[in-house]
C-alpha cells in the first residue's frame, strides 16, 4: 500500500519497464515523433498499458499544457503529442511546426496514392515525376509556398526546387515516423493518419484550394 497515495500523473513510474523506457519515449514524443508498434514495439507496449497510458496523459497535461493523443489507421493505433493545437503549453521551441510546403506535399502524397488511386506508388522519384508532369497548378502553387520559405532558396528550375520540397517532406515524415524510407522506396505508415485526420477538408478539396 506504500503506493496508494502516488498522484495519477506519476503512476507509470511503478512500472518497472519506465527506467529504460521512459526518457526515450518522453524525448521522442517532444520531439514530434508518433510512436506505433510497427516501427517502436517496446515504447509501444510500455504507452498502451492502461496505467501507463491514462497516467502519461495526466502527466503531459499536468506538467507540460499538452494532449498525450491516442489515434487508430487502418486498426493500427500510435500515439502522439498534440503540437498542430493552437497552444503547445510549456513546449514552446522544442517542436518545429511543419511548415506549410511540407504540409502540402503531404496533402499531395495522400491525394496521388489514395484519392487518385495510385495505391501501390512506393518511389519517392516516381512520386516527384507525377507532381512534375501530372500536376502542373498544383505545382505553381506549391512553388509560390517554397518561394516564401526560408530553408528553401530562390531556384529558377521548378523542378529542382520540387526536387527539394519533397525531400526535406520526406526527411520529416521519416523522423516523425510517418512514413519510413529505404533510399527511394517509402511505405506510409499507421501514424500518416495524423495528417490526414488534421486536415480532411483541406485533402478533400485539395483542388479548390490550388487552383492557379
Amino acid at each position: 500500500m506504500e503506493h496508494a497515495h502516488l498522484p495519477e500523473e506519476l503512476k507509470f513510474t511503478l512500472d518497472h519497464a519506465a527506467e529504460t523506457l521512459f526518457a526515450k519515449v518522453d524525448y521522442d514524443l517532444r520531439d514530434g515523433i508518433h510512436i506505433q508498434r510497427s516501427t517502436d514495439p517496446d515504447a509501444f507496449q510500455f504507452l498502451s498499458r492502461n496505467q501507463n497510458e491514462d497516467s502519461l496523459r495526466a502527466y503531459y497535461e499536468k506538467y507540460f499544457r499538452v494532449k498525450l493523443q491516442k489515434r487508430t489507421q487502418a486498426g493500427e493505433f500510435y500515439y502522439f503529442l498534440d503540437f498542430m493545437a493552437d497552444s503547445r503549453g510549456n513546449l514552446n521551441g522544442h517542436y518545429e511546426r511543419l511548415e506549410n510546403h511540407v504540409l502540402l506535399i503531404g496533402f499531395l502524397l495522400h491525394k496521388v496514392t489514395v484519392l487518385d488511386r495510385n495505391i501501390e506508388l512506393q518511389s519517392i522519384t516516381e512520386f516527384k515525376r507525377i507532381l512534375q508532369n501530372n500536376y502542373p497548378d498544383l505545382r505553381t502553387h506549391l512553388n509560390r509556398l517554397i518561394a516564401r520559405s526560408p530553408r528553401l532558396g530562390d531556384n529558377p528550375d521548378d523542378n529542382v526546387t520540387i526536387d527539394n520540397a519533397v525531400k526535406i517532406a520526406f526527411d520529416r515524415f521519416k523522423h516523425m515516423k510517418w512514413v519510413d524510407v529505404n533510399g527511394d522506396i517509402f511505405h506510409v505508415l499507421p501514424a500518416f493518419g495524423r495528417l490526414t485526420d488534421a486536415y480532411a477538408d483541406y485533402i478533400q478539396r485539395i483542388d479548390e484550394y490550388l487552383k492557379p
